[in-house]
């Protein structure tokens, strides 16, 4: 068995410094950084501790159109055109990697795999196709952040019956952001920092 985190939407490495931190690590886990910015993904190098791929996670392997968040943090990157100053007005086409398909050749079922995703949206089409290619399976504990408003044109209603789905699949457990903000997905469901919901 091996023990191995990914982090999709990996950012700066903010993400795999509190998984480092947490109860979860063990000197032996297998550290992937999944980051789809070029900016981001020459920060991820320079760590030295984990493999980093420089894709965007999705549902397919090739290319995907991204908006870039046009800041150097470049923490709000989507697929998904918000009217946001702070992004591109532009896409530029990125690889992609199908997720729920590298799971299964890279891993077993017997590894512990956490997996931390927070990718702006892209969450909802690759979590359904793991649901129905059983790739779900694959993953132990999922840190999850669901950013419904603007990125996915998501309800709350989708949301939950999303959550419920994933809380019935064999092993898997569900837990909010990893780094302790109030940004995992129950606090996200309902409109994040009291912001309504959209009509």
């Amino acid at each position: 068995m091996r023990n191995v985190f990914i982090d999709c939407g990996a950012n700066g490495g903010d993400t795999l410094d509190a998984f480092k931190r947490s109860a979860d690590y063990a000197p032996d886990t297998l550290l992937y950084a999944i980051e789809p910015d070029p900016r981001l993904v020459t920060r991820l190098l320079l760590r030295g501790d984990c493999t980093v791929i420089g894709k965007a996670a999705w549902t397919y392997d090739g290319t995907v159109d991204m908006y870039f968040d046009l800041r150097p943090s470049g923490l709000r990157t989507t697929q998904f055109p918000t009217g946001s100053t702070r992004l591109s007005k532009m896409p530029t086409p990125v690889e992609c990697m199908n997720f729920g398909a590298w799971l299964v050749a890279t891993f077993e079922l017997t590894d512990h795999v956490i997996v931390k995703m927070d990718i702006q949206g892209a969450e909802y089409a690759i979590l359904e196709q793991m649901l129905a290619d059983g790739s779900i399976g694959y993953v132990d504990k999922l840190y999850l952040e669901l950013l419904h408003r603007k990125q996915a044109h998501k309800s709350v209603e989708q949301n939950v019956e999303l959550i419920s789905r994933l809380s019935g699949v064999g092993r898997l457990q569900l837990c909010p952001a990893l780094d302790g903000t109030p940004e995992g997905y129950p606090n996200t469901w309902h409109g994040r920092r009291g912001r309504p919901e959209p009509t």
